[in-house]
């Protein structure tokens, strides 16, 4: 509105104009109404209440107010003309219905946070009260949105669900993120709780997990990390018998304490006299003892030498560092030259034969070496020939009485066909491309000039212009030559000194080579023939060995194999490397490969079959080999050559088995007939061993093509099942050692194939604790940096057992069946290891298992995941695992991961407890055992298909004994 205007009325004239009181009276209220009118008409209204602006009337409240204000309990009301939404003052226009409502104490407490204050109770039963501010604002109770902050004086006990009470109303449940119930002390004194009201509960939205809590779980972590592992102390010192040593400042500055550690490293100072004591960080001397726990003598340990041990309840036991490359070799050169002395013997002679000859007792081979010069000939023990002819590779020693054959070698058949059809060449590419041949040459022996190698190539006269290959070639003349034998071609033919005479029968004329017929590869035509080798006919092709062989016409006109590659095959230890004889007839599968599988012919336990020669004296000298199939019987040792034969990938070969196994033989035994390495007192050679080394020795003289590899299956533990594990380690890498040594005539590499024992038969009250499971698995590992090559081939608990002699269910021998699958199962771990790839079976990863309350989760290590197989082994409803040192019992086994095991116990576990698998330790009053084992049915997902039965080969997990951590 304008300023109002104030004009007092006046009567007269200047200068003497006056006004009446009267006058000026009504002036001043005409100014005020004026005044008073323009803000009643023009200027919002507030009104104390409600009923005051109704009160004011439609009249007093015109349009042209805009707004006008009320208040209302708490809140501040502004209302508008037109407005009939909300609470309209009246029913006519203008109406004047609400456009807000401003209320603070509703503010404060649906959107805020408010921190309660006087917070006491119990710890289950917490009281409060709303803040002075929420008060003051007129808050006076909470909503079912309201977020409100506390911090209990107490934690909670887990007796009762935690309830909160605010300034005296009803206890409402305060529970978790997820409303789940809190368990004890998930709401921790003087730690700040964030909490939304959602329905009829207290939820708590901030707090439960702080940078504290993680921060010591990972340290707990760690520091478990560090317990479970190998901790290296420093600061060793004290004497050889009172070790003193500290835990790493950098472990002890995170928590790790010499109380809590499981496995140590160390090496001492000086070496001890006595029985040792280490004292760790002070907490006092604790005995160490062997890995057998027995007290450790005088020297055990060397200072400088470092040692791993591991906590054995209150004693520290040894696990590594007994014994070193150093003493190994050490011990194998002893043994080397034991066995120099007495197996192989060393003469002069300048003819390079024997006749002379008057070796020790015992001897197997006799190194000849020329007395000018360095060309030497090997001659092994054979037997008298019938007709008892001298000849030049079959003669008497000086003593007249023993027969030897001279072996075959690039030497011999130098020195036997070395006359006027023989010449020799130097050449750097031991090839006669680009050489002019001397006169008359039929054979080249070719030297090479810059680096040691040699070739022997024969002559086939002129073919036409073909490409020349490894095999054939031509001369400056271009006249075509045939390899027959070269150092650098080793994998190719190898042909004896009469193959050579016959092929060179044929050659005619002075060099021409006029009238021969080369080797040629079997036509396609021809891959499913018949032909006879050994009197068995077998169909030529068969398992692609038409692809891997090759093949020559003779004089008679029939196709004839001349072998690429050749191996001996053995099994080697007691009753379940095939000698064991069961309920029934030794089963026979035909295997893909009969005809390439040789045995001997001295009438021994059916040449190997699987009741094996089980020591037997040979009822006959070796005089040949014959194929395996005309038996009619399986063989352990046949059916891993037939299998290995199907599965290498460098094609089928020649192979000769042998079974030389010792039922309930172990390694030692004061009985020669019971034991497989050496007779005790004397540690005179077992005699199962001197036979294995007669029959290879045989092997050796009588074979077609020489051998290029020794394949040895290795089956035992059930003898020296108690042994312990150190014990039987050591035992079986001198084993290992010997057999090496006394193979060593041979001149061929060696690969074992280990496997470990376990059964299949109902668990019942007999059992042992085996600590020969673990015993191997370490043999392997020592044998291995010891340069032995063993492919850790896995266990054999999942194949069923046999039917003793009588029909009674046996508890020691795998069935008939169960002897092939083995072997199949050795086929395929022999198959990787041809081709360079990984053959091991899964294991606990980090030799250990993680305990979480009531659970304990296995982590495995294995080249494929793992699976659980219940057709595998049915019997056992939690799959082969136990508990040791424990009361509590397993509730329930299952997967949880591609390489994880979840057990679920009936309580938690205590800090000595032992998870199990297919390892199982004696019962109350046990004192003896009929071998049963454990079994398991945990493997990996791949698996192949045996090829001789067809049924499935797998990789069983290891059995073990781990702590909980």
């Amino acid at each position: 509105m304008p300023a109002p205007t104030f004009k007092l009325p006046v009567s007269g004239s200047a200068p003497n104009q006056y006004a009446t009181e009267t006058a000026f009276d009504s002036a001043v209220n005409a100014a005020l109404g004026a005044l008073w009118t323009d803000v009643i008409t023009n200027g919002g209204k507030s009104f104390s209440t409600r009923a005051n602006a109704v009160a004011a009337g439609q009249a007093g409240l015109p349009v042209a107010l805009g707004l006008i204000y009320t208040r209302e309990n708490s809140s501040l009301v502004v209302r508008g003309p037109g407005q009939t939404a909300d609470d309209p003052l009246f029913a006519t226009y203008p109406n004047w219905g609400v456009v807000s409502r401003i209320d603070p104490a509703i503010a404060m407490r649906d959107a805020g946070l408010m921190t309660l204050a006087n917070v006491a109770g119990t710890a289950d039963a917490l009281t409060a009260e709303l803040p002075q501010a929420a008060k003051q604002n007129g808050v006076t109770a909470t909503s079912s949105s309201s977020v409100v902050e506390i911090i209990p004086a107490l934690s909670n006990t887990g007796g009762a669900e935690p309830t909160l009470s605010i300034d005296g109303g009803a206890p409402v449940l305060i529970r978790s993120e997820t409303n789940g119930v809190l368990a004890a002390g998930q709401l921790a004194a003087g730690r700040s709780y964030l909490l939304r009201r959602r329905g009829p509960y207290w939820r708590v939205i901030s707090g439960a997990v702080a940078l504290v809590d993680l921060l010591a779980a990972r340290s707990d972590r760690i520091v478990g990390n560090v317990n479970m592992g190998t901790v290296t102390l420093e600061t060793i010192a004290g004497s050889g018998d009172a070790i003193t040593a500290s835990v790493p400042s950098l472990l002890t500055g995170i928590g790790v304490v010499a109380a809590n550690l499981r496995r140590i490293r160390f090496a001492p100072i000086a070496t001890n006299s006595g029985a040792v004591t280490i004292n760790i960080d002070g907490q006092g001397a604790q005995i160490l003892r062997d890995a057998n726990g027995q007290t450790l003598a005088a020297g055990f340990l060397v200072a400088g030498r470092y040692y791993e041990a591991v906590k054995v309840n209150t004693l520290w036991r040894l696990v590594a560092g007994e014994v070193s490359k150093t003493d190994l070799s050490a011990e194998v050169a002893t043994v080397n030259a034991e066995l120099r002395s007495g197996r192989v013997w060393q003469y002069a002679s300048n003819g390079l034969t024997i006749d002379g000859a008057n070796p020790p007792t015992g001897t197997q081979c006799i190194d000849v070496t020329k007395s000018v010069g360095t060309e030497s000939a090997k001659w092994v023990r054979a037997s008298a020939p019938s007709d008892g002819v001298v000849t030049d590779t079959l003669r008497r020693d000086g003593t007249g009485n023993q027969w030897w054959r001279r072996a075959s070698s690039s030497q011999v058949l130098r020195d036997d066909m070395y006359d006027g059809a023989v010449k020799r060449v130097v050449a750097n590419n031991l090839r006669p491309s680009g050489i002019t041949v001397p006169a008359g040459a039929k054979v080249l022996v070719i030297t090479k000039g810059n680096a040691p190698g040699e070739a022997i190539w024969a002559t086939i006269g002129r073919l036409p212009d073909l490409p020349e290959t490894d095999e054939y070639a031509k001369d400056l003349d271009a006249k075509w030559w045939i390899l027959r034998w070269s150092s650098e071609w080793v994998a190719r033919d190898h042909p004896t000194f009469a193959q050579m005479q016959a092929a060179l029968a044929t050659v005619s004329g002075s060099g021409s080579g006029g009238g021969y017929t080369p080797p040629e590869p079997l036509p396609a035509s021809a891959t499913l023939l018949p032909r006879r080798v050994g009197g068995v006919t077998q169909l030529v092709g068969d398992a692609g060995i038409g692809a891997a062989a090759r093949y020559t016409v003779g004089g008679d006109g029939a196709w004839h194999w001349l072998p690429s590659r050749v191996a001996i095959v053995m099994v080697l230890g007691q009753s379940n490397a095939a000698v064991s004889e069961m309920e029934g007839p030794p089963l026979y599968i035909p295997a893909k490969t009969p005809d390439f599988v040789m045995m001997s012919n001295d009438g021994v336990g059916e040449l190997g079959a699987l009741r094996g020669w089980n020591g037997q004296i040979p009822s006959a000298s070796i005089t040949g080999f014959v194929p395996a199939a005309i038996t009619g019987v399986q063989s352990s040792a046949e059916a891993l050559a037939s299998a290995s034969n199907a599965l290498d990938p460098r094609g089928a070969g020649m192979i000769y088995a042998g079974s030389h196994g010792r039922g309930g033989a172990g390694f030692t035994a004061t009985d020669p007939n019971f034991a497989i390495w050496k007779v005790l007192p004397s540690g005179a050679p077992a005699p199962q061993r001197i036979r294995m080394i007669e029959w290879v020795t045989a092997v050796m003289t009588h074979a077609a093509v020489p051998p290029t590899e020794i394949v040895i299956a290795f089956t035992h533990g059930e003898t020296n099942r108690r042994d312990p594990w150190a014990t039987y380690t050591a035992d079986g890498l001198g084993y290992m050692a010997d057999i090496e040594a006394d193979l060593a005539f041979t001149g061929l590499p060696v690969v074992w194939l280990v496997d470990i024992p376990g059964g299949t038969t109902a668990m019942s009250a007999f059992g042992s604790d085996w600590q020969v499971k673990y015993a191997l698995r370490e043999l392997m590992r020592q044998a291995r940096l010891a340069g032995h090559k063993v492919v850790d081939v896995g266990p054999r608990y999942h194949l069923p057992m046999g039917t003793a002699r009588g029909g009674t269910q046996d508890h020691i021998h795998t069935s008939y069946l169960s002897q092939v699958r083995l072997r199949e199962m050795d086929a395929f771990a022999y198959r990787n290891h041809v081709a360079g790839l990984p053959w091991w079976c899964a294991f606990p990863k980090g030799e250990r298992a993680a305990g979480l309350g009531n659970k304990v989760i296995l982590a495995v290590e294995s080249l494929t995941p793992i699976m659980i197989d219940r057709d595998m082994v049915p019997r056992d409803p939690h799959f082969g695992f136990s508990l040791s040192n424990d009361s509590a019992t397993i509730t329930g086994v299952e997967q949880t991961g591609d390489r994880e095991i979840t057990l679920s116990l009936s309580g938690t576990p205590n800090s000595s407890a032992r998870l199990q698998y297919v390892y199982r330790r004696p019962n109350a009053g046990e004192i003896d055992t009929r071998y049963v084992t454990a079994a398991g049915s945990i493997r990996e997902v791949w698996q192949g298909t045996g090829p001789i039965t067809g049924l499935p080969v797998y990789r069983p997990m290891h059995s073990f004994e781990v702590p909980i951590a």
